[in-house]
């Protein structure tokens, strides 16, 4: 890949100091006796205590919350204070990008699906193993690596923007040494060279990453997801004491390269995770991802986001995402949410059976789904061949969704159609979904013929809104490696383009 063959030559060494275990064993219980004689005691004390001022409890109260909402800053929780009548709780402002710690382990998501006894009775939970002094959230089964090497990455507090904390790696010069020499055995274009560097070097990340690649490519699926999980367990040992992956504040920037491998890593892992048949988990690590530098998406995250909430079922949260992002995002431009969130409607309304409620989803999704296919009607006929469909006669014969449409439109947007086509056409074969299509697609030719106003607004939006390809979408396509969307990528690489 050509990111490898970016990375800066000098970087300072900065030592992460990790913090030891602490026994928090419980005490031995009193004999009862003694218990009763302890209780008599308070009984007697509490009337000088209940003379004491009403100001000295409320101070008490309020240091109490005072180190509380302290602890949740350094941490990078966001509070809200509660009434003055309830001084002493405080709530924890949860956004759709809150990681759940507990989907994050996909032999959990398997054990769900497949039952204990079909699943593989390994090691499982965060437990800790030999040489491994602390948990780690990324990865589970740590005990199956050896413990992390000091070869001279760590990580540092850059700064503390509101409720954001940024941070960045740190290659020391050991790593940065150790860096040179990747870049020689990738030149070498002989994957042996870079797995004899690894295995002298077994701290290196960009070694894992880049052979996690060739076993893809020689469909060692197994040993892929292995080297994936190992880099990530890697950068996490090597993560700064408040950078916490479940928080969702902890911040990178993409254009430090130094901070790449850990964008790289969750990605391809997500998409592994996908592969095996865990989606909730891909939707986690997907929403990690995003999550790290969500004002830019350096990688194209959001692409992902609602392919993987629609195989996880997970159609609320995706209602709930679009909801709270379209408004800085303009998500509805995007093929994908366009398409997927009225298929979410469309299946919160069968799951309500026949309520008003559910009613009213289902006339949601056939006007949202209606919207989409004025707005990208290219997309269409994609999703019919696919799925081997063929549309009534007025379908056909509607100028808007013949194959000259696609032609008069943007690359950028004919790639984003045919990436979701790619990526989610089995989703639209269900015998509730396929006819729920067809349905609309009829109602949005008659809207055609009739000339509705909708019509020429989409035509507009496609000539003004698509008139460049993103660089975060070039990425995406390009680490993605969907080889039927490869060859609409503008001839110069990202990467020059990035420089």
């Amino acid at each position: 890949m050509a990111e490898y063959l970016e990375l800066n030559e000098s970087q300072s060494e900065t030592d992460v100091k990790e913090d030891d275990d602490v026994d928090t064993s419980a005490p031995a219980p009193l004999p009862q006796t003694q218990g009763k004689r302890k209780r008599k005691k308070k009984k007697s004390s509490r009337r000088p205590a209940a003379a004491s001022s009403e100001d000295n409890t409320v101070s008490e109260v309020d240091e109490v919350d005072a180190s509380v909402l302290e602890v949740n800053r350094l941490l990078g929780e966001i509070t809200v204070q509660s009434p003055a009548t309830e001084q002493t709780n405080s709530t924890i402002v949860k956004n759709v990008l809150t990681i759940e710690r507990k989907h994050l382990n996909p032999d959990a998501e398997m054990r769900r699906m497949f039952g204990r006894d079909v699943v593989d009775q390994r090691r499982t939970g965060r437990r800790r193993g030999p040489g491994h002094p602390r948990s780690f959230s990324m990865v589970t089964n740590v005990h199956r690596f050896p413990p992390p090497v000091k070869l001279g990455l760590s990580m540092e507090l850059v700064e503390q923007r509101g409720s954001e904390q940024w941070f960045q790696f740190v290659h020391g010069p050991q790593y940065q040494e150790v860096e040179h020499q990747f870049l020689a055995a990738v030149e070498s274009v002989n994957p042996d060279n870079i797995l004899a560097l690894m295995n002298r070097h077994p701290g290196h990340v960009n070694s894992m990453l880049q052979l996690s690649d060739v076993c893809r490519l020689g469909e060692d699926l197994a040993l892929s997801a292995e080297l994936l999980e190992r880099a990530l367990f890697t950068m996490e040992a090597a993560a700064h004491p408040l950078f916490s992956v479940t928080a969702g504040t902890a911040r990178l920037d993409y254009r430090r390269r130094e901070n790449r491998p850990l964008f790289l890593a969750l990605f391809r892992h997500a998409r592994a995770l996908s592969e095996r048949g865990c989606h909730r988990t891909a939707l986690e690590f997907c929403k990690l991802l995003l999550s790290v530098q969500p004002s830019d998406d350096p990688l194209g995250a959001v692409l992902l986001v609602c392919h993987y909430a629609l195989r996880a079922h997970e159609y609320q949260w995706l209602v709930r995402f679009h909801a709270q992002w379209e408004p800085v995002r303009n998500l509805s431009q995007l093929p994908s949410f366009a398409y997927s969130v009225p298929y979410a409607h469309l299946l919160l309304a069968e799951a309500a059976g026949d309520s008003a409620e559910a009613e009213r989803l289902r006339q949601q999704a056939d006007a949202g789904l209606q919207r989409a296919l004025l707005l990208f009607p290219s997309l269409l006929p994609l999703l019919n061949d696919k799925c081997d469909v063929t549309p009534c006669q007025e379908v056909r014969e509607c100028p808007l969704f013949q194959p000259a449409a696609e032609r008069s439109q943007a690359q950028a947007l004919t790639m984003l159609c045919r990436l979701y086509a790619e990526r989610s056409s089995d989703l639209w074969k269900t015998s509730t979904v396929a006819p729920w299509l067809q349905r609309n697609a009829l109602e949005a030719a008659r809207l055609v013929e009739q000339k509705d106003p909708r019509v020429a607004e989409g035509q507009e939006a496609r000539k003004k809104r698509y008139p460049g390809m993103p660089l975060s979408i070039c990425r995406h396509v390009v680490v993605a490696d969907v080889k039927e969307v490869m060859g609409l990528l503008p001839p110069v690489s990202y990467t020059q383009r990035e420089k």
